[in-house]
């Protein structure tokens, strides 16, 4: 079916309508269709069809290097083809996904606070609050007092106890919902400094302990996407093993890179797989990949909270369709779930 598909391609694109970088493929729907019934493949064809629109990308653009990174619900359809001299296209099919792989439940990620929700983060903010202990989170013994929760005030850093505890809320967020959300494992801002930066050098018997099934509940090796905090002195930033796509990414809100960070993470899970399962897990292959088409903070003090939405954004299984504009809702809105205990 490939190969014949690929011809129909070849031969129907110079008909095709162009749509800035993306071309339309309703005559490539149609080929197929005139294939199908001359190959008697109805049944292969239908079942492309039902999952999705085909689209075309040149292979060497933007739109195809965003696809390959972020993945946008395309599926690479295993073509490379050439209209004729110049640089080949690839053709990706949209597949029909399920909510939270099509990041169905973006638009809660900006519902607006009640007034009474305002009104109670403005009182968790106040001075006089600082010694009081507003909220104790018992799964990680996490206390979070006036004076930790105010980290989230407009143009202050973050601080470990409320990346933490935002993190740990991630986490049962998807607990309490699985269908909606992708099944990741969020590490914490210590997990990092452990296996690699403390000692300047690698180190995965100061971690092996921290992920055991019995511990976690699940095998980290099951998660779809393994989301590690990174601390850069004053900064922070978001590495992501993709278990599913098989990268490592580095999210940096000012576009920095860290070639150690990836290089660290992928032995890091090599080792995890061996430990847990005895196996070799062959990485060589795996994309190491520094994210530039991501939301940029344009101050010097928002990089936690855009780290803190990286890792949101990715358990949603969306795009991160934010911006600097969004932040100061953003601190609000983290303070009101920590109050809460209850990511939304």
């Amino acid at each position: 079916m490939g190969s014949e598909l690929g011809k129909v391609i070849e031969s129907r694109l110079d008909r095709g309508k162009t749509l800035g970088s993306v071309v339309a493929m309703e005559e490539v729907h149609r080929g197929m269709d005139e294939n199908r019934e001359q190959e008697g493949e109805a049944g292969q064809s239908e079942e492309m069809r039902a999952q999705g629109e085909l689209v075309e990308v040149d292979k060497g653009s933007a739109v195809a290097a965003e696809i390959d990174e972020l993945g946008l619900g395309m599926q690479l359809l295993q073509l490379d083809v050439k209209k004729d001299e110049s640089v080949p296209f690839r053709v990706y099919q949209r597949r029909q996904r399920t909510p939270k792989e099509a990041g169905g439940n973006l638009g809660e990620a900006f519902t607006p606070l009640s007034p009474k929700a305002k009104a109670e983060v403005e009182n968790a903010m106040m001075h006089s609050k600082r010694k009081t202990v507003l909220v104790l989170h018992k799964g990680s013994n996490i206390e979070v007092t006036g004076a930790v929760i105010q980290c989230l005030q407009p143009y202050s850093w973050l601080n470990d106890e409320v990346i933490n505890v935002y993190m740990e809320l991630l986490k049962e967020r998807e607990l309490r919902n699985p269908e909606k959300f992708l099944k990741c494992h969020f590490f914490n801002t210590f997990f990092y400094n452990k296996l690699f930066k403390d000692a300047q050098s690698y180190d995965y018997q100061g971690v092996r302990r921290w992920t055991t099934r019995k511990k976690l509940g699940y095998s980290l090796l099951e998660c779809d996407k393994i989301l590690v905090p990174i601390h850069q002195d004053v900064h922070w930033c978001l590495a992501v093993i993709d278990m599913q796509r098989k990268k490592l990414l580095y999210f940096d809100s000012l576009q920095g890179r860290d070639s150690n960070v990836l290089k660290c993470l992928a032995r890091y899970i090599v080792d995890e797989a061996r430990e847990r399962t005895g196996q070799n897990l062959d990485v060589s292959n795996w994309e190491h990949v520094f994210v530039d088409n991501i939301p940029r903070q344009l101050n010097g003090c928002d990089c936690g909270m855009f780290m803190l939405k990286y890792a949101d954004f990715h358990s949603r299984g969306g795009s991160l369709n934010f911006k600097q504009a969004d932040m100061d809702y953003f601190r609000r809105r983290t303070a009101w779930e920590i109050l809460q205990l209850r990511a939304t």
